[in-house]
């Protein structure tokens, strides 16, 4: 797990470790640009790709704007979510080429932070937003925190993190209720 920005090659590097060790879990992924990633890998293969409202091969074409993130692996938490893609040599050796391009990139790269909200309202969105989008909350909030000047925006932000429209339209609602 990392909790500071790296740079994407580093996060790469580490899905192809735990191909290699057949690992079977959850990778979820953070960006210093506000947006997440998730791939489940199921004893060493790539089954499932997410990043930023994508699916499958437009996720893994996508991937390649990361330049920073921020990564958590929980083993053993898969879902029955697949997508089609292509064999997992052929997606590490795609993110092998992002990697290339990333390498340069400064490893200690942090944004500033721009709004702090209180640890009440902090609490009361992660609470709401991982029952949408699972363990990453606690990342994207703070990535998206850190990138905004208030609330509003924020909450916005946080709200196109959800994939179902009709979920980020009840994320909003149920936060803005409980913040009041």
């Amino acid at each position: 797990m990392s909790r500071n920005y790296l740079p994407f090659a580093r996060v790469v590097e580490e899905i192809r470790q735990l191909c290699r060790k057949d690992a079977t879990g959850s990778l979820f992924i953070s960006t210093d640009c506000n947006r997440s990633a998730h791939m489940i890998i199921a004893e060493g293969e790539i089954v499932f790709i997410y990043y930023f409202n994508l699916h499958g091969i437009e996720a893994l074409d996508a991937i390649g704007e990361i330049a920073n993130a921020r990564h958590n692996f929980q083993e053993g938490m898969i879902t029955n979510q697949r997508t089609p893609l292509p064999p997992t040599a052929e997606i590490l050796n795609t993110l092998a080429e992002i990697k290339t391009q990333s390498a340069t990139l400064n490893d200690s790269f942090v944004p500033a932070p721009v709004f702090e909200c209180s640890d009440e309202q902090r609490s009361v969105i992660e609470t709401r937003l991982a029952e949408y989008i699972g363990p990453v909350a606690p990342f994207i909030c703070d990535d998206i925190l850190k990138s905004v000047l208030d609330l509003d925006t924020a909450l916005s932000k946080l709200a196109e993190e959800i994939p179902s429209e009709e979920e980020a339209r009840q994320f909003l609602k149920e936060v803005q209720a409980q913040l009041g």
